[in-house]
């Protein structure tokens, strides 16, 4: 079986659900689990983005599931450490965004940076200073770059894990939608 199967593109056919499963539902509206898997099933691609920190593995599997990425939560990237995850170049480039306290290239998008272990830490400056995207979810959103029209996003925790993921995407140019009916805040 592919890595991704192929559909045919449209906002209308992509969802990505972020972190909605069992060890958050304190945080969620009543009965929020229980319609995220009813809303799921009107899309015939379905994308888990599923928080690490505090699961071993999904709590959910939702109706028309494709795939599923691990996250794991902000990271607040201290100069001291840069040396610990990063190659001399980028040691240098974020020394100097630090000195400069920005971290947005010339179009204004939040910059990421390439660690030693091909991961992508990127600046969010929200509640999560900066967020680090392992490989599978880097292979998810890579498949979504392919997409026309992008995906429909929702889940949570707005303006944490959820910034997180919006900040993904504007990296990597992939055009979404919020339906801010199916999100919530911590």
């Amino acid at each position: 079986m592919p890595l991704f199967e192929e559909y045919s593109a449209g906002r209308d056919k992509h969802l990505v659900i972020v972190d909605v499963q069992k060890e958050f539902d304190r945080w969620m509206p009543k009965d929020f689990i229980r319609r995220v898997h009813e809303y799921a099933g009107g899309f015939p691609n379905v994308y888990q983005i599923w928080d690490a920190n505090r699961a071993d593995g999904p709590s959910e599997t939702f109706p028309n599931q494709k795939r599923i990425a691990p996250k794991r939560y902000g990271y607040d990237l201290r100069r001291d450490e840069i040396p610990w995850h990063f190659d001399r170049g980028v040691q240098s480039e974020l020394n100097s965004d630090f000195e400069k306290s920005n971290f947005t290239d010339e179009n204004g998008r939040r910059k990421a940076y390439r660690t030693r272990d091909g991961l992508l830490m990127q600046f969010v400056g929200k509640s999560h200073k900066f967020f680090m995207a392992e490989k599978e979810m880097q292979e998810m959103f890579d498949y979504f770059k392919t997409l026309k029209d992008g995906v429909t996003l929702c889940g949570g925790a707005d303006g944490e894990c959820l910034a997180d993921v919006e900040a993904m995407l504007e990296y990597y140019g992939i055009p979404y939608d919020l339906d801010r009916n199916f999100v919530y805040s911590s």
